[in-house]
């Protein structure tokens, strides 16, 4: 059955993708026998360079993991999806990917809108190189939220006033708001898959997980969108640790 469908992956796999490196994770195995898998295809010269990146440096790779794979593992390790639906959402820099989990069930969606789509926005708003969009990037985005989401929060509700009062941030700020829009029309539109396709319940929470969810206020601006509990993602939370340990 892996077999027939790895065959049928490849003969439906974009042909502008050249020579490519393939193979699938064992994600989950039904109870009716089935499988859950997670089948992944890369540019076989892009795995050379980053071999050769951790080659440069002495050290031997034994495997590459897609981040998604990755997700995946530690969100069933910590039992994410198995008393009611969820998502991790990540935004990384040159895409984001949404793991949906339910109850044994799991579904994966990876889209090239992210943290670089932002940077790139921000150079053509300002006619900046990438570089000095980068950094202004991480100096003065925001996500845009309303201030009586900040009542119980005096000091953030300071923080958001003061950056609503930069022109500049505040221009920023909407270029944030318009790629948290497009990424919110993504888990919309995959939720809808997920619960169609595959029987799921309408997630219940959101964990955020990727270097370009540290943008302020990211976490209140999708719990605002979607209507329900946003958190960052602690995959570290099976985790015990000796007495002995400084936990300070």
């Amino acid at each position: 059955v892996i077999k027939a469908s790895t065959a049928n992956l490849l003969k439906n796999m974009p042909s502008d993708l050249g020579e490519t490196v393939h193979n699938y994770h064992v994600s989950t195995v039904c109870d009716d026998g089935g499988y859950e898998l997670i089948w992944a295809a890369v540019r076989k010269q892009w795995l050379e360079q980053l071999a050769a990146v951790f080659k440069t440096a002495g050290l031997e790779p034994l495997a590459f993991y897609p981040s998604s794979v990755a997700q995946c593992n530690a969100a069933m390790v910590n039992a994410f999806g198995e008393t009611a639906s969820e998502v991790i959402l990540n935004i990384g820099d040159s895409h984001s990917t949404l793991v949906f989990l339910d109850h044994g069930k799991h579904y994966v969606r990876t889209v090239p809108i992210a943290g670089g789509t932002l940077t790139r926005m921000i150079a053509e708003a300002f006619d900046i190189s990438i570089a000095e969009a980068e950094a202004l990037k991480c100096e003065k985005a925001f996500a845009p939220i309303d201030e009586s989401a900040l009542r119980d929060k005096p000091q953030q509700l300071e923080m958001l006033r003061t950056m609503q009062a930069d022109e500049q941030t505040l221009a920023i700020s909407e270029l944030v708001a318009k790629l948290y829009s497009d990424i919110h029309e993504v888990i919309e539109k995959s939720t809808n898959q997920f619960v169609k396709h595959r029987g799921a319940d309408v997630p219940k929470h959101v964990y955020l997980a990727g270097g370009s969810t540290v943008i302020p206020f990211t976490p209140k601006f999708f719990k605002s969108k979607m209507g329900i509990e946003v958190d960052y993602l602690n995959p570290f939370k099976i985790l015990s640790l000796n007495d002995r340990i400084d936990r300070g």
